[in-house]
């Protein structure tokens, strides 16, 4: 399975479950990530259910990967979006995320509150 998907997954199933529910929205966007990373429905089902009931999960589950930090995080707050978010848990967990892989602030706080493009 490649690396750098799992861990965008294991990110995007963190800031999904963060305020411990996942919507249908959220789910249809997870699964594509799911697809990407070739992870079996067990291992998403166990991570999705740990990043639920245990939200502090994300601190230190796994690394971001560091190639494209931009890409990384438009997918994270895609995430976020999902159900009209990103919600105040989703915020500060998308800029824990930004601090890892040197993203900084100001372009995050960009990302959140851009128009979606037609494509989104």
């Amino acid at each position: 399975m490649p690396m750098e998907e799992l861990e965008i997954l294991k990110a995007a199933c963190c800031v999904a479950g963060v305020d411990g529910g996942v919507s249908d929205q959220e789910m249809m966007l997870l699964r594509a990530l799911v697809d990407d990373a070739a992870v079996g429905q067990a291992s998403f089902k166990a991570m999705l259910d740990r990043a639920t009931a245990e939200p502090d999960t994300y601190r230190d589950e796994f690394d971001l990967p560091r190639g494209d930090p931009t890409e990384v995080m438009k997918t994270l707050v895609d995430i976020a979006r999902a159900q009209g978010g990103p919600t105040p848990q989703q915020r500060d967990l998308l800029h824990f995320f930004a601090d890892r892989i040197g993203f900084a602030h100001e372009q995050l706080d960009d990302l959140m509150t851009r128009a979606p493009s037609a494509g989104e």
